[in-house]
Order: C-alpha cells, then structure tokens, then sequence
C-alpha cells in the first residue's frame, strides 16, 4: 500500500547546487488495474501501452487504457525483485521481450514464444536491459555485466564488495552500491567509500552522467561523474526510514520511504506493523 505525500518530508544537504526540497507535483489520474487481487507487488515495469505486474513467481501484464489483464505467466519459483522489458512487447508474451529475475536468483527467466527459457549466470542477477537486437545485458553481484562490452565479462576489481544493487545504462554502463556504503561506477575508475553510512539499498541512472544512490541510513544522495571522479551534488536527509529506492521524474526525484504504521483495528489486545511505502519528492 502507498500514500502520496502532499509535503516533502526531508530537508536537503546541499554540496554544490540548492538541491531543494519540493511539495510533490499533482498526480495523474489513477489506474484501477483489473483483477489485481493477487498481493503484493514486488516488481513493476512499463511501456507505453502495458504494465507489467510482478507478484512472488508470477507477472501479469495490464492494458493501460483499460486495466483489463492481458496474460499471466509464472516465471520463477521465487518472489520476483526486477522485470525488464524491450521494445515491441505486445498484449500477452510471445515477443520474447521480458525478463525476470528474484532477489537471491542467479538465473533470469526469459519469455520466449513458446515458453519460458532461463539462463544462469553464477551470481546474483541484480539489473537486466535489453538491446535493440533484443539480446540482453545482465548486471551480476560480483560486477559482471553478462552480455555487456569487452572486459565487463570478468568480475569488477575494486574496493567494493559484492554489489547490493546495481543499475545498467546500456550494456557497457554499470553503476552499484554494496553493504558498506559504497557506490561505484565501473569503467570509470570511481568509487566512493564513504558515500552513505548504511546499506545502500539502490542506485539509479539519471542521465548521460548522473545516478542516484539510497539507504538505510535514511537518505537520498545525487552523484555525477566527471573526468572519472564521483561528486556529490545533494543527499537528501530528514527521511522518517530507510530509503528503498529512487527515480527521476522530470525535474523531481522520487524516492520511496519503508515505513511501519501500526494497527489495532480488529485485533483486540494484539497490534500488528503493517509495511507501507511513502513517497518523498525532491528537486533533481
């Protein structure tokens, strides 16, 4: 379940720009998705006709005009922690143009038009994006980027540790976080140690140059890459909780906040935390 924050709840250290927080811009109007009565949802991915809905082993893709579900396909035996898509997908899955993966899989499961092929790689599948020619790159734990330019096939040698997270940009562009608060660029020689005091929990491509990193130590932060060196351009601070992920929309950056609401209702002397994310918006 998610609430929209009218406010931004987080007040901005700001490094080299103002970086400023932002009330969040209005909504568009809400898509009631039919038939989605199957829990949570671990997994999203979107063209410009379809929505991709990822629930434990299963994705079901949506009509974005109508809601109306198009197909359902079980992919993995596990819960599913990313989707990507390629160009051309259509109503149902026979354009074998969708990929999934779970958050302790080392396999990606790859829709094909006669069923589903999965692929295995050694380590712990954490980014996967298609190309035009519809192969695929696949960002791995140990910083290989399977499918990715000469010298990616190899693992990253650096002062990170096994990736966390990790986001591709291409098939030769990788960015990733670890466990100790690390975030690093590959091919560029960039790494940052002390980047966020916690886990970082995400990162994400922004632009040619720019990602954006999160944490469990409650922040935000924007990155830029220049002549090979990673700077700080703002880190958002003040979060109420862990910060799970983050994305640029237009001039905004919205970044979901984990929170714990707890309920008595229902349950006379017993209480329960019922998980919720919140979403913080910022000023790229």
């Amino acid at each position: 379940m998610a609430s929209l924050l009218g406010d931004c709840c987080a007040a901005i250290d700001d490094d080299d720009s103002d970086g400023a927080a932002t009330a969040a811009p209005a909504p568009g109007p809400a898509l009631q998705l039919g038939a989605l009565q199957h829990g949570p949802v671990t997994a999203l991915a979107l063209t410009a006709t379809r929505c991709y809905v990822g629930r434990n082993g299963t994705v079901t893709s949506y009509d974005l005009a109508s809601g109306a579900v198009s197909a359902t396909r079980r992919l993995l035996a596990s819960r599913i922690h990313g989707l990507a898509v390629g160009f051309g997908v259509g109503g149902g899955f026979g354009d074998a143009t969708l990929c999934a993966w779970g958050v302790a899989e080392t396999a990606i499961a790859r829709i094909t038009g006669g069923g589903v092929a999965v692929a295995s790689y050694g380590a712990r599948c954490l980014d996967a994006r298609f190309s035009g020619d519809g192969s695929i790159a696949v960002a791995l734990a140990d910083g290989r980027v399977a499918g990715g330019g000469p010298g990616f096939d190899v693992p990253w040698e650096c002062s990170m540790g096994e990736l966390r997270c990790a986001a591709l940009s291409g098939a030769s562009r990788l960015v990733g976080g670890d466990a100790f608060g690390r975030v690093g660029v590959r091919g560029a020689a960039a790494v940052v140690d002390a980047a966020h005091k916690g886990v970082v929990t995400a990162v994400a491509w922004a632009a040619d140059d720019s990602f954006l990193s999160t944490s469990d130590d409650r922040t935000v932060a924007r990155w830029v890459l220049r002549d090979g060196a990673l700077s700080r351009i703002w880190a958002a601070t003040g979060h109420t909780a862990r910060v799970w992920g983050a994305v640029r929309a237009g001039n905004h950056v919205a970044a979901g906040v984990g929170i714990n609401r707890r309920s008595t209702a229902g349950l006379g002397y017993l209480q329960t935390l019922l998980p919720q994310i919140e979403l913080v918006f910022h000023d790229f």
